[in-house]
């Protein structure tokens, strides 16, 4: 027979093993391209105050080497951005859309390009995000980004200025592949409704 003492561990190890798999623990690997940060920290943040007990892996990485990872099976879900609402063949659902807006130190916007009587004179093309918003953050430049990236830097000398006449959007979508099997509590992540 079994005394309590004995079949407390026991009870642990069902409630333990209840709760994985109901989705209310265990582990979700992620990947975040740094453009879809605001939107990602967002549903993380809303996600782990519904869920504590799941332990969540962040990794921030290009889009092409987070896809990677992902169709490997080494992160389960993925906060990248897409130019339009075509499938990329994952699974995806949409978080929020913005505007591609320059992106600009606040004392450099003063002269406004000689008040658009200028022709720029382009002198380094940067296609790192994060690499770009540092180059903006020193002076060195603009850069044409989501307006939403602004709240990753708050109290940064920055604004944002739509280009009139080029209306672009881009979309902050939450991305998965579906043939990686995954852990209820990876599906429970995809298909949580966020505000």
């Amino acid at each position: 027979t079994l005394s309590l003492h004995d079949a407390l561990p026991i009870c642990r190890v069902e409630d333990s093993v209840r709760s994985v798999g109901t989705g209310m623990s265990g582990r979700i690997k992620l990947g975040v391209i740094y453009s879809a940060m605001s939107y990602a920290l967002h549903y993380i943040n809303e996600y782990h105050s519904r869920y504590p007990q799941v332990e969540l892996f962040i990794r921030v990485g290009s889009p092409q080497e987070l896809i990677e990872s992902l169709n490997r099976g080494e992160l389960h879900a993925l906060f990248l951005r897409t130019a339009a609402r075509e499938p990329s063949g994952l699974q995806e659902r949409i978080l929020g859309e913005d505007k591609l807006e320059l992106i600009m130190r606040e004392d450099l916007l003063v002269q406004e390009c000689q008040r658009s009587g200028f022709t720029p004179n382009v002198t380094c093309h940067c296609y790192d995000t994060p690499m770009a918003m540092q180059m903006v953050l020193s002076g060195f430049g603009i850069s044409f980004l989501p307006k939403s990236i602004l709240s990753t830097h708050p109290g940064a000398p920055l604004k944002a200025k739509p280009v009139r006449g080029l209306p672009i959007r881009s979309y902050a979508v939450l991305a998965w592949n579906s043939a990686v099997l995954s852990a209820p509590c990876v599906q429970r992540f995809v298909e949580e409704k966020m505000t």
